[in-house]
This record gives C-alpha cells, structure tokens and sequence, in this order.
C-alpha cells in the first residue's frame, strides 16, 4: 500500500473510533459513506440513521422535516449505492428495489 492510501486510512479508522459504539455499529453495518451522508446532513443518532435507512428499504423514505432535500436525495443514492456495492446478502439488491420505469 502506496503511503498517501495507508494515511487515509488511518485517517478514516481515526474518524470511526472517536464515534460512539452505537454509531460505529451502523458503520460496520452500511459504511462509513452511507453514515457520512447522515452526519453532512445533520442526522447524527445512530437509531435515526437506522430508522431512515429502513424506511428507504422499504421503499417509503422517512426523514425529518429539517433535513432539505437535495441532503435526502443524497442520502437515498448513498444507501442504495451501499448496498449494491458491498453485495451483503442481508441487504437488498439491485431487483429488490423495483424496475426503474
């Protein structure tokens, strides 16, 4: 590993450990961009940001009325792209979201 990729991920894991138990479990869970979504937006709580992410999964996005929505919109390209890239089977694919019309 190239030293510039080694400090950013050193950078990254430093990130992860200052957040609390609860929020670095739904980063082990979605991913530290999915959760950076939340966090550029203003969503911070771990039960919120899991709450929303279900919600997206199931097809009727549910966020707070503060949060504006070009930061939903990014949020939902955020989840979706999450889940298809890292290819969890717990997690939906890429047919389970619908046929894009």
């Amino acid at each position: 590993m190239n030293p510039e990729a080694k400090i950013r991920c050193q950078i990254r894991m430093g990130r992860v450990d200052m957040m609390t138990p609860a929020l670095r479990a739904v980063v082990h869970q979605w991913g530290l961009t999915v959760v950076d979504a939340f966090l550029d937006s203003g969503i911070g709580r771990a039960d919120e940001i899991s709450r929303i992410i279900a919600s997206i999964h199931q097809g009727e996005p549910s966020f707070p009325r503060w949060v504006k929505p070009n930061h939903r919109r990014n949020i939902i390209a955020k989840v979706i792209e999450g889940s298809v890239e890292i290819g969890n089977r717990d997690r939906p694919t890429p047919s389970s979201y619908g046929e894009v019309v």
